[in-house]
């Protein structure tokens, strides 16, 4: 697993442990890494978005330095986020 396409991964750990990896990814994203807006977004320390952001490196092998895969998950949250609202009012016969 190359870390850029493990959104699944995230949110069953986020299901199963009561984390919030993929809030914290979001918020990365949103900032531009700012872990002082991050901080103040999430309502919890610094230290906290630090370790989280450490968390998602060593657990999920995400390496959020790189522009590239900051991309690519930006792309797949929006597009997870966006694809229930686009099928919403279609109808499949």
């Amino acid at each position: 697993m190359d870390g850029r396409d493990d959104i699944a991964g995230i949110l069953a750990h986020d299901a199963e442990q009561q984390t919030d990896y993929l809030v914290t990814l979001r918020s990365y994203l949103a900032t531009s890494g700012s872990t002082s807006a991050m901080a103040a977004g999430l309502h919890v320390h610094n230290n906290t978005v630090r370790y989280r952001l450490a968390c998602l490196g060593k657990d999920f092998c995400i390496d959020l330095v790189d522009p590239q895969t900051r991309l690519w998950l930006w792309l797949r949250i929006t597009t997870m986020d966006l694809a229930p609202k686009a099928t919403a009012g279609l109808v499949i016969h």
